[in-house]
């Protein structure tokens, strides 16, 4: 099975990697449990092999930190370590393409909070990124609203980083 398409087989928001990633190579079905998150597998190597050089952050949680914090903690049962392990916050690449950072504005001050901070270490990482706050989407109307949109910012955005418009 090819990269893309496991990657249409999730929702559409993921189909991004299709476009950015694919470049009609094949790997294993199981690449991203593998590799562990998001994140690894667009800015890592895989069997010597980029796979994506380009990447759109979605409402993400970076930092596990608050989560040990709520109601989610016994569940999780997250130890410090697995926090500072599995957090991507914690584990910035060296070397990365251009990241769209995005969250909705209606979202939960955490999600926002998360995003932002991201962004800034990106930024003082010395890697490019773009910061936008869909204003009047939530936690999944960012996908419908922001992403999946034809002429919204963020749809016009991710169109712009894979070279499909100006």
């Amino acid at each position: 099975m090819s990269f893309s398409n496991l990657a249409l087989r999730n929702i559409k928001g993921a189909a991004i990697v299709v476009r950015l990633g694919a470049r009609g190579t094949t790997y294993r079905q199981n690449v991203v449990a593998k590799r562990g998150s998001m994140k690894d597998v667009m800015f890592s190597q895989i069997q010597g092999t980029r796979i994506a050089d380009i990447g759109c952050a979605i409402s993400g949680v970076y930092d596990l930190t608050p989560l040990t914090l709520s109601f989610q903690r016994d569940p999780l049962g997250l130890t410090a370590a697995e926090v500072v392990k599995f957090s991507s916050l914690n584990h910035l690449p060296k070397k990365a393409g251009p990241m769209i950072m995005t969250v909705g504005g209606f979202e939960t001050q955490e999600f926002v909070d998360q995003t932002l901070d991201y962004a800034k270490a990106w930024r003082e990482a010395g890697l490019k990124e773009e910061t936008i706050v869909v204003a009047q989407a939530n936690h999944i109307s960012i996908l419908t609203d922001g992403y999946a949109t034809h002429g919204a910012a963020l749809h016009n955005a991710v169109l712009r980083q894979m070279g499909l418009a100006k």
